[in-house]
């Protein structure tokens, strides 16, 4: 996982921490792949249907994480 992506993974680990989550036992490993990290938030994160299929197209991980940094303004809080 690239230094400029470990927020993302630090996000989605977050995100799986969460009752109920499918991936909340998933190997600490798992988190520096960018390849799961990007498909894992493109599922996880409440993105349109036009966007999370845009995301989960790209062959490129990393710019598959690229891409998720765009969205994530909408998801801080104010």
């Amino acid at each position: 996982m690239p230094p400029e992506f470990v927020l993302l993974a630090t996000i989605l680990e977050r995100l799986l921490e969460q009752p109920g989550s499918a991936f909340a036992k998933t190997d600490r490993r798992s988190f520096d792949d960018a390849g799961w990290v990007g498909f894992r938030l493109a599922e996880a994160l409440p993105l349109e249907n036009r966007e999370r299929q845009h995301l989960l197209q790209i062959a490129d991980p990393l710019e598959r994480l690229g891409q998720l940094t765009h969205y994530l303004p909408r998801f801080l809080r104010a």
